[in-house]
């Protein structure tokens, strides 16, 4: 059973959520085979972890002769940019257009006031990081330049629908800086400034979630690094072709023609709540308010069903796109669920701290979260995200995505909430762990199934149809966040583990990395899916070299990352109107 490729939200413009319901209901009714994952004891993990415990030093490795650099915040270049939100009124406001927050490579450290000020460089790992995406860039270079994405069956190019986007490219320009590619960087920087904006008219229908969260996302992050304002221009006329349709329906629509702006198609809840970062920021930088009010409408018709109808704050996955309103359907914080709750948080984070709504609705959602969806395996009390059904029937089915949690949870921990959400986010990162390390390939499925029948099986379990890896994120993305949070090692060696997997066994030998199929032998198919998806430059490879990188490059407490990993410019209070 193959569930939606993308964080529901990630889809890669896949199929809409009618079919995905339908292949649901049809495959949930049916006997499905499944595989266990026996418990293994890796006996060279453990040793790993005992050698690793404290950060290692910076001086334990080193890049070939290179200079380590790190991106940090400049001090000196503090953003003055305005706020998208008057907290004297509730509504949004933008004093002026102004430049990005600073941020430039240095070779000097930085105070911070991260939660740990003492986090080290494990240079061996960066330069590994660095070395994987150049040899992803390799294969996209050298064989679909300029298009979606690579296609690793065929060497050649890939696109999902007929209006390429040059996804991979633009996606990636934010890693190819932040990890030193500059030679990279600049190629692209200049393809896109010359070419993206005659993409924008072509006809022919996009994602409007996953051409926000990758397309503008990414020309929003890879202005702010660099300054070019190319990209805002880019971002600009992006934003003004996506946003059209906003106000047509009280929830915007799945797909969406960027010439003529006619939206078609039903949408979920994730898809339309995880593009509010994107234009509030597009707000920002731009002075346009028009942008932040648009989006801001549609969280304020989603807080008025919670008010109205989920005191609890978890809402159904499936909408009423006219009536902006919601329909009876499971409750998950994995496929179309997921980046809901996410960017809550990161919303309230973004503002400044200043937005206290989403920080309310936040804390409301993950104590129900607590309360209703965690659940644990019957052998050896492994924690979970179970599905709920409107039955009241909570599922032990966990997709991969849901590994976001984890870092969601560390992260609204150092912002203040309770430390019982750190607690959850350690138990829920073990398990998300484990779904790597229980199988023979230690790489993870991309959903699995929580015992919960007999002490005599395993504690994860898998459907044959399942058993496939597509270079997901979401767990190294918690790994970085953790670690950073906890300090503790632990985070670095699990990364390790994930990193060495992803190197044997996707690594194409032309260049690029491929999606495997049967992660439950030692052997697993590569081209179980043509694309190299543009998250694993954008995302993963991105968070493994963070994980391995000291707490000032790129700082939890200066930058919020979107769902998409694009790090945007926390508001200061000078920035508030």
């Amino acid at each position: 059973m193959v569930r939606p490729l993308a964080r529901t939200s990630r889809w890669y413009f896949g199929i809409g959520c009618l079919c995905f319901f339908a292949t649901f209901f049809v495959l949930r009714s049916s006997q499905l085979m499944r595989t266990s994952m026996f418990l293994r004891h890796d006996s060279s993990l453990s040793q790993d972890v005992a050698a690793n415990h404290m950060p290692r030093d910076a001086t334990d490795a080193d890049l070939g002769g290179a200079a380590v650099d790190r991106l940090v915040v400049d001090n000196d270049a503090t953003s003055t940019v305005p706020s998208t939100q008057d907290h004297r009124h509730g509504n949004s406001r933008v004093k002026d257009a102004s430049q990005p927050t600073r941020v430039s490579v240095m070779t000097t450290e930085l105070a911070s006031t991260s939660p740990l000020s003492s986090l080290l460089n494990d240079t061996t790992m960066q330069a590994k990081s660095v070395a994987a995406m150049k040899w992803a860039w390799k294969g996209y270079q050298a064989h679909a330049y300029g298009f979606d994405a690579l296609n690793v069956q065929t060497m050649g190019t890939f696109s999902a629908m007929g209006h390429d986007m040059a996804l991979t490219l633009v996606d990636s320009l934010d890693t190819l800086y932040l990890l030193g590619m500059m030679d990279e960087f600049n190629e692209a920087a200049d393809w896109a400034e010359a070419n993206m904006m005659a993409k924008h008219q072509l006809q022919g229908y996009v994602s409007a979630f996953e051409t926000t969260i990758r397309a503008l996302g990414g020309y929003l992050a890879a202005y702010q690094l660099s300054g070019r304002p190319g990209f805002l221009a880019l971002a600009d006329d992006l934003g003004t072709r996506l946003s059209r349709p906003f106000r047509e329906v009280a929830f915007p629509r799945f797909q969406i023609d960027l010439v003529d702006g006619v939206a078609i198609g039903r949408s979920c809840l994730a898809e339309f709540t995880t593009i509010q970062l994107e234009f509030k920021y597009l707000a920002r930088l731009t002075g346009k308010i028009e942008y932040a009010d648009a989006v801001e409408a549609i969280m304020d018709r989603v807080a008025q069903n919670v008010k109205d109808s989920y005191p609890d704050g978890l809402l159904p996955i499936s909408v009423n796109n006219d009536a902006g309103t919601f329909e009876s359907d499971r409750i998950t914080l994995g496929a179309c669920g997921d980046s809901y709750y996410e960017y809550l948080l990161k919303q309230w984070l973004l503002s400044g701290k200043r937005d206290t709504k989403y920080r309310d609705m936040y804390a409301t959602a993950v104590d129900s979260i607590n309360r209703k969806l965690v659940g644990r395996s019957v052998k050896s009390n492994w924690t979970y995200l179970g599905e709920l059904h409107p039955d009241g029937v909570l599922d032990s089915i966990m997709d991969h995505l849901v590994c976001f949690v984890p870092g969601m949870l560390a992260l609204g921990y150092i912002n203040g909430m309770p430390s019982w959400h750190l607690d959850l986010a350690k138990e829920l990162l073990h398990s998300c762990f484990q779904m790597y390390n229980q199988t023979a390939s230690k790489l993870a499925p991309e959903r699995v199934v929580f015992n919960q029948d007999s002490v005599n099986g395993a504690d994860i379990q898998v459907y044959l149809q399942d058993a496939f890896y597509i270079l997901r994120p979401e767990t190294v993305e918690s790994l970085m966040i953790l670690y950073r949070v906890t300090g503790d090692a632990t985070y670095r060696a699990w990364g390790k583990v994930i990193f060495e997997a992803i190197e044997r066994h996707c690594k194409m030998d032309q260049g690029g990395y491929s999606s495997v199929h049967h992660v439950d032998t030692a052997t697993p198919t590569k081209g179980f899916r043509p694309e190299m998806e543009s998250f694993f430059t954008a995302e993963t490879l991105k968070y493994f070299y963070l994980l391995y990188s000291d707490e000032t490059v790129v700082p939890l407490d200066k930058f919020v990352f979107t769902t998409e990993a694009h790090p945007f410019s926390i508001e200061k209070p000078i920035d508030i109107v």
